[in-house]
């Protein structure tokens, strides 16, 4: 009997149904068969996929880490923080599946209501899904400056996963700052990254004061940091924000605490610059942290250490929003530009905290009494100003 080839042999009974439905044409691309019915649902068309197609779409969708994701670097030291300060910041990474299991059950409900009794016992139950769930409306509590530099820092430079509008374009980042009497503000994150050469210039001048060991306080993104370490002054950033820090380092800042002023003072490291960019002046809050403030910087401070702080006249203004808000709060017996503000990115939000825009008058009555003396105040591009204080003999 003569041998029959492997090709030219006819298909068993057992390999008739898988020839049939998983042949691949000439060109290799995928077949559409079509999928039984199931559920009551009609059948529909799904491709079959050859494994070498299969892998070039895998291939396709791999994405690289995200290096702002990675663990905290060496080179960021903390300044004594709290464990409820460290709790809190960890606990943001079990979100997405709490807000995924939410939005489930939220469409589940809506749907199982709207089948039977309509739109209103629909919104029900959504409202009764989003109570058990605690959805309240409020933001959650994060941080939210270190989310919004992490998508700033990835838009700008392709670095890290950026938000999309509609699900391809890069989304601009905005900070939206909300008083407590109802006002929103919205600007580009984009300023926190930018290079000497888009400063202002009473940025280039405070920079220019820079001496000796410096502590930059609220390094953000480390766009001061940078420029002084280019120049070979050496630099501390300090920053409660774990997320900006990340950035920071990510940008080449070397030296990073993580806390406060009052935490990094327990650490024993003496300046003898301290600065305040960026409208950082609003770090004294008001009458009752100023003094607080700035005991804590004159812990760290050596013999003719300085401060080089930057703020904003807020009196200049005619906008009656503004003026009424100073008035309101000297009825209140608080300074007139004394903010009372919360941050939003997202669906982060800080809590709600004070924020000081005063003159140079108000500063100097601050000042008064404490370990630091106002010694200059450069109002070149007013109503911005900066200010230098000098530790008393």
């Amino acid at each position: 009997m003569p041998a029959v080839s492997r090709r030219s042999r006819p298909p068993s009974r057992l390999s008739q149904p898988i020839s049939r439905y998983f042949r691949l044409t000439r060109s290799r691309r995928p077949i559409a068969l079509r999928r039984p019915a199931a559920d009551g649902m009609p059948g529909h068309r799904r491709p079959v996929r050859s494994a070498p197609h299969v892998a070039r779409s895998r291939r396709h969708r791999a994405v690289a880490p995200d290096p702002l994701h990675l663990p905290e670097p060496a080179a960021v030291h903390t300044a004594s923080v709290s464990p409820s300060r460290t709790t809190q910041t960890g606990a943001g990474t079990a979100w997405p599946s709490l807000r995924n299991v939410a939005s489930r059950m939220y469409f589940s409900a809506a749907r199982r209501s709207r089948s039977v009794i309509g739109q209103d016992a629909a919104a029900t139950a959504v409202a009764r899904a989003d109570s058990v769930n605690g959805v309240t409306g409020e933001p959650r509590i994060g941080d939210v400056f270190g989310e919004m530099l992490r998508d700033a820092y990835a838009v700008h430079t392709g670095t890290g996963r950026r938000p999309l509008a509609g699900g391809r374009l890069p989304r601009p980042v905005i900070e939206i700052i909300e008083r407590d009497d109802g006002l929103v503000n919205g600007a580009p994150a984009a300023h926190y990254l930018e290079g000497p050469e888009h400063w202002q210039p009473y940025d280039h001048r405070a920079v220019d004061r820079a001496r000796g060991e410096t502590l930059d306080v609220g390094v953000g993104g480390g766009r001061i940091a940078r420029e002084l370490q280019a120049r070979g002054v050496p630099v501390t950033g300090l920053d409660t924000s774990l997320g900006a820090l990340r950035v920071s380092r990510h940008r080449g800042v070397r030296d990073l605490v993580l806390g406060t002023v009052d935490e990094h003072a327990a650490d024993g490291r003496l300046y003898d610059t301290f600065l305040l960019l960026g409208n950082n002046l609003g770090l004294f809050e008001g009458r009752e942290r100023a003094p607080e403030f700035l005991a804590a910087l004159a812990a760290m401070a050596r013999p003719g250490a300085q401060i080089v702080a930057q703020g904003t006249d807020p009196y200049g203004t005619t906008d009656p929003l503004h003026t009424g808000y100073h008035e309101r709060n000297r009825r209140l017996g608080r300074l007139g530009g004394q903010l009372r503000l919360r941050l939003r990115y997202r669906e982060l939000g800080t809590d709600w905290f004070d924020y000081l825009v005063c003159s140079a008058a108000e500063l100097a009555e601050l000042v008064h009494g404490t370990p630091w003396r106002l010694v200059d105040v450069d109002d070149r591009d007013a109503p911005y100003y900066l200010a230098i204080l000098r530790l008393a003999e």
